[in-house]
């Protein structure tokens, strides 16, 4: 194998391991990838008017549920094993990301045969001359190479940012090649970014679970019906605007996935579904009522689908709104993690600082 010595590399750049850091499975900091928002304007983008009282008795009514036979769940997870210190206080840092899926079906649940796996040395622009995207390893570990990656130059946290944007362009590349197969319907763990694929139709999405709600992008005036559905009910959709680009629109509806508890928080159970399409095709009147009847089909399925895939409690992190389904494909994925202890322990080896 050809590559660069990772542990002289960091000594030639003067970057040094940070002895406070520990190895983070998830980010203190979400780079905003993306910036939101504003609500379609033309009402023919909606599933209907934005209007309270016609949702209340849009809500009240009964669904009619499509079935499919397979459903493919997507997830994406990263690791920044140590953050790494200039002498001139400049940061990086060491990461890995695997992307995968696990299939449901009426045979049982089955996973990926290999998920994608890339692992990552993040440096600044300063120290990348002339090795950016070369391979480098740690001795001893030559069959698990890292890329050269440049750190982001925004971000809180600039680390952080770099490993969420590599994170989200392979969950993009991986999704496409999912949609591609037309091997089942397709729901992506977290939101559906930009560069995702669109939305393909009601037997194959993709679609996007959003467990944790934080924007509701919702006139005040309807949150009262998505605080009061009840299980297995679902808002109707509506279209918002991603400004970058502005040439896409999210379509997206509120689901709820369990019967709220005496005390409990009214946003418990609370989950959103999303998915993306051309602005045009909703511009389009044949193209935009033969999509809104897709997606129409597509959200009904999986709000029966998903709620009944659901349990609460059982000391499952972040119950109910994470499926039993999604944990387990989570959890599996952090399995093919290279251990953090061993690399730091490489990183204080001074005797494999030596070049081939």
């Amino acid at each position: 194998m050809v590559g660069l010595n990772m542990l002289k590399l960091l000594s030639d750049a003067r970057m040094y391991p940070d002895h406070w850091h520990t190895g983070e499975d998830v980010p203190f900091y979400h780079y905003p990838v993306e910036r939101e928002f504003r609500l379609a304007e033309e009402e023919e983008f909606h599933e209907i008017p934005l209007k309270p009282e016609v949702w209340r008795e849009w809500i009240g009514e009964e669904r009619r549920r499509e079935e499919v036979k397979k459903v493919i769940f997507v997830d994406g997870v990263r690791k920044i094993h140590k953050r790494l210190q200039g002498f001139d206080g400049v940061v990086g840092g060491i990461a890995e990301i695997v992307i995968g899926h696990i299939v449901w079906s009426e045979g049982g649940v089955k996973t990926c045969e290999s998920p994608l796996i890339r692992r990552f040395i993040v440096l600044p622009e300063n120290r990348t001359k002339e090795i950016l995207e070369r391979e480098t390893y740690f001795p001893t570990l030559e069959a698990f190479p890292f890329e050269i990656r440049e750190l982001s130059r925004e971000g809180e946290d600039r680390v952080s940012a770099t490993v969420n944007n590599l994170l989200l362009s392979e969950e993009g590349a991986y999704l496409r090649n999912l949609v591609s197969s037309r091997d089942g319907f397709i729901v992506k763990d977290g939101t559906i970014h930009p560069g995702s694929p669109l939305f393909g139709g009601k037997d194959y999405g993709p679609v996007g679970l959003v467990k944790r709600v934080i924007r509701e992008h919702l006139p005040t005036s309807f949150m009262s019906l998505v605080r009061g559905l009840r299980k297995g009910q679902r808002t109707p959709f509506y279209a918002v605007y991603l400004r970058d680009p502005e040439d896409i629109l999210r379509i997206m509806c509120y689901l709820r996935l369990v019967e709220l508890e005496s005390g409990e928080n009214p946003l418990k159970g609370i989950v959103r579904l999303e998915t993306l399409i051309l602005k045009r095709d909703f511009e389009n009147d044949d193209r935009r009522e033969f999509l809104k009847q897709e997606i129409l089909e597509a959200f009904d399925f999986l709000a029966s689908f998903i709620s009944k895939m659901t349990i609460r409690g059982c000391d499952l992190p972040r119950s109910p709104e994470n499926l039993p389904i999604v944990a387990s494909l989570e959890s599996w994925l952090s399995s093919f993690f290279l251990p953090s202890d061993y690399l730091s322990s490489l990183l204080e080896r001074r005797d494999l600082v030596e070049d081939r």
